[in-house]
């Protein structure tokens, strides 16, 4: 994760360093899975499979720590927005607002297979073939797509590329779908800018940079281990 720091999780211990590479603080995990920030916030949030602990970003201190409702595992999802932290664990989907406080908690009725975030607006992507938009700040549903996305991207700007069977597509805040020529196939990821798409498929990363409505190969490395 990065924000004012970058944040690395092993398996024991949750580090954050400053951009240039040193050690800013460090705290022990139990079960840790997950970890997410953003610089808005100043915090910094830590999923294990039984809690959510927050930390204060810059200093490393405990602000709160939440029990989980749910049982986690190793494929759960946490996503820091400006308002709140979201987490996805099978077919439920909780945010917590960033004093540790439970916003809402939803079942999607099937399991979800990622979660995104842009223009505030939450995206979610069902294993029924669905892709729905949640209000970030009461849980409500603001429209659903019946479309195959197994992979969304943490963060998105004015609008979200999304993977699909039809390769991939930007979707927007009103839940309209185009697709995106000079693109391959594969797992996307933005900036939160909006301004660099990378795409990874097997052991390949490209990068694309976005600039006035057109798509221009940036670099393409040769080959990455993933």
């Amino acid at each position: 994760a990065v924000a004012e720091n970058i944040f690395v999780l092993t398996q024991e211990t949750l580090t954050a360093y400053s951009t240039g590479g040193n050690p800013q603080w460090s705290a022990d995990t139990k079960n840790g899975i997950a970890v997410s920030a953003t610089v808005e916030t100043s915090v910094c949030g830590l999923l294990t499979d039984e809690k959510l602990h927050i930390y204060d970003s810059i200093s490393g201190d405990l602000k709160t720590s939440q029990t989980r409702s749910e049982g986690g595992g190793s494929k759960d999802t946490l996503l820091s927005t400006p308002q709140s932290f979201i987490y996805k664990t099978w077919s439920f989907l909780t945010a917590v607002d960033n004093n540790g406080d439970m916003k809402f908690e939803l079942d999607m009725e099937a399991v979800i297979n990622d979660i995104g975030y842009f223009s505030d607006l939450l995206i979610v992507s069902l294993q029924n073939n669905h892709i729905v938009a949640i209000d970030p700040h009461d849980g409500s549903i603001c429209w659903k797509n019946e479309f195959r996305s197994p992979q969304v991207p943490p963060y998105g700007d004015d609008e979200m590329f999304i993977s699909s069977e039809n390769g991939i597509l930007a979707i927007t805040t009103e839940g309209e779908s185009k697709s995106v020529s000079g693109l391959p196939d594969g797992s996307v990821y933005m900036t939160r800018e909006g301004g660099v798409v990378y795409i990874i498929k097997d052991d390949l990363i490209s990068r694309y940079i976005r600039e006035n409505n057109r798509i221009e190969v940036d670099l393409i490395n040769e080959s990455v281990g993933i």
